[in-house]
């Protein structure tokens, strides 16, 4: 659910909503207004929202900080071997470097690319191997 009105909305949605956000914009509020400013705003679209992987949909509690502080607790909502989507009660700044402690794996270093209120999309500074990221996934909240 998002705060948008009701009714489920796909990653990309929620991102273009976010970026008009941070772009100081109302996001549209009907489809025509949607379809007209995403149009003159394509071209705004990073190249690093084309994934390098596939991401599953998880439920994982892990913990996650940013160099020489301490963590704090975080949700996983999707992870693949190259990045995941967490909501978060911190603040973290985009661009800043993370690291995430997944049960099961072990801390990774990753890098806050993008952000919308309490949930960052980040990318891996190395990707870590299918395995490590199955065995985060099975563990889930445990």
């Amino acid at each position: 659910m998002n705060n948008r009105g009701g009714g489920d909305f796909s990653e990309a949605e929620d991102y273009i909503y976010a970026l008009f956000r941070e772009l100081g914009l109302n996001p549209p509020g009907n489809e025509g207004e949607y379809a007209m400013g995403l149009a003159a705003r394509l071209s705004l679209v990073p190249e690093y929202f084309e994934r390098q992987a596939e991401r599953s949909p998880t439920d994982i509690d892990a913990s996650m900080r940013e160099p020489d502080a301490t963590g704090a607790e975080v949700r996983i909502h999707n992870l693949s071997t190259h990045g995941f989507m967490a909501e978060a009660d911190n603040l973290y700044p985009v661009g800043s470097y993370v690291w995430l402690k997944l049960p099961g794996t072990g801390s990774v270093n990753a890098q806050i690319i993008w952000r919308d209120s309490f949930r960052y999309g980040c990318e891996f500074v190395t990707p870590i191997s299918t395995m490590e990221c199955d065995t985060a996934s099975a563990s889930g909240g445990q």
